[in-house]
């Protein structure tokens, strides 16, 4: 991997946390297991009032990501895996026919040319209506359109000017794209830009399991343990000043537990995870990562190594991302082309790991933690989504389950008698720390039931994250 001065990403990192970059060059114990995860914030209303009632109340609440409706399937009719992988994956997550989009392209080919990716990339885009947020993509080649992945072209647009500034010698930092970080659930509609993931496997097999995980991955609300691992290997370590600042920012107790893995004594073997069990995420920088079948990682796990040419599935002389699809993993990333040590080219589990957990999906959360992402190739199921808001109705009562609401925001649960009468404030308002599922308990005493926020104001007094 060609580098970018990685002591100057170093010092960065160092600075980033505050002079505690110390602890990166001594001993470090990682819990194997993980200590019980804290209950939910409980909104539960006064029993006063109550109903029995046979079919449960409607519940608006925040947004959260975009659905199947939002997302378009790409066909490609020339390739059998393709044609299968599109039917079963339209069965499994129920996408509408109307986003189906059959297109012609060579099996066989790793790369396209600017010139055969052009009428496709002109078809796809007068098929789409303006409610496709999103695209999957059914096949696992060709991987590229000259130095851009095909991942990237689909999204954004292939781009000759890019190309011409990537070569190898030059190796540049292009503009961060303006999902990066970003709050929309709708980049289409707000940047043009729609985020596109491969169904990649080498076999239809591989695909459909790495499909099934994902859907069983869906509201699971899963304890779950990140893997930020700072390897030997200086020049694919420069993401561990960001992996610390994580480590040091995300709440403990939590329900997704963070281990920082330090590699400076090789004795100690910390370069790679071996035998561990509740994986969600793992962050790492090697050239080949070893021993990944020892691990079980859980539906939805999302895993990356940050090297050159990862995105490379079939033909890589480094470790392919599929290998982690083939352990087990729901998700991951690589770059396609030399990229060179930019950790603005990679994904960043400082934006990714907050935004998957408060309910985005596994395309959304993964693309908006990635600046540069014009050589990444996506794959996984783009629609995997792990703490999406479940509804359980019971006993005449209703319970949601979310993770999607912000701390900084005062909610209040509002009642509505009928469509014609006013709401009515049902309960107290209250206010989240930091982010955490929130389980609230509805009666029927009215038939509809809305959520709303609004920003909490410096010095204001706010109820916060307690059981009540």
């Amino acid at each position: 991997m060609l580098t970018r001065k990685p002591w100057i990403f170093m010092l960065v990192g160092l600075l980033m946390v505050s002079g505690m970059g110390i602890l990166l060059w001594g001993n470090h114990t990682v819990v194997p297991d993980q200590d019980p995860p804290p209950p939910p914030f409980q909104v539960t209303l006064p029993a006063a009032g109550a109903k029995s009632c046979q079919r449960p109340p409607q519940v608006q609440l925040p947004p959260e990501s975009w659905s199947a409706q939002n997302l378009a399937l790409l066909v490609n009719d020339r390739d059998p895996q393709s044609v299968e992988v599109a039917r079963y994956y339209q069965t499994q997550r129920r996408i509408p026919p109307q986003n189906l989009v059959h297109i012609d392209l060579p099996v066989d080919q790793e790369t396209l040319s600017p010139a055969q990716f052009a009428p496709v990339y002109a078809q796809v885009q007068a098929a789409l209506g303006t409610e496709i947020e999103a695209i999957a993509l059914s096949f696992s080649q060709p991987i590229r359109v000259n130095c851009m992945s095909i991942t990237s072209a689909f999204a954004l647009g292939y781009d000759p000017n890019f190309c011409a500034r990537q070569r190898p010698s030059a190796c540049r930092l292009p503009q961060s794209i303006p999902t990066y970080q970003a709050a929309s659930h709708v980049p289409f509609h707000d940047y043009g830009i729609r985020p596109t993931m491969m169904l990649a496997g080498r076999n239809i097999a591989q695909v459909k399991d790495l499909i099934d995980r994902g859907v069983r991955s869906d509201r699971s609300f899963p304890a779950g343990q990140i893997f930020l691992v700072h390897t030997t290997d200086a020049s694919r370590s420069v993401r561990f000043g960001k992996f610390f600042y994580l480590k040091q920012r995300w709440p403990s107790p939590h329900l997704w537990q963070v281990q920082f893995l330090g590699a400076q004594t090789p004795s100690r073997k910390t370069d790679v995870l071996r035998h561990r069990r509740n994986i969600l995420f793992y962050f790492t920088g090697l050239k080949w990562v070893p021993d990944l079948q020892t691990n079980r990682y859980l539906p939805g796990a999302i895993a990356d190594h940050l090297t050159s040419l990862g995105g490379q599935l079939l033909t890589s002389p480094q470790m392919s991302i599929l290998r982690w699809l083939e352990a087990g993993v729901t998700g991951s990333y690589g770059t396609v082309v030399e990229p060179c040590n930019y950790p603005q080219k990679f994904p960043d589990p400082n934006v990714l790991v907050p935004h998957y957990f408060q309910g985005e999906t596994l395309l959304e959360a993964y693309w908006k933690s990635v600046a540069s992402p014009q050589e990444g190739l996506f794959v996984g199921d783009p629609l995997a989504q792990p703490m999406g808001a479940k509804r359980v109705f019971k006993h005449h009562q209703l319970q949601v389950r979310l993770a999607s609401l912000s701390p900084g925001q005062r909610y209040q649960l509002y009642g509505a008698p009928t469509q014609n009468q006013p709401r009515v404030a049902v309960g107290q308002p209250w206010s989240l720390a930091y982010p955490q599922v929130v389980q609230m308990t509805l009666d029927c005493r009215y038939p509809s039931y809305f959520l709303t926020s609004q920003a909490v104001q410096p010095n204001e007094p706010a109820p916060v994250s307690k059981s009540r």
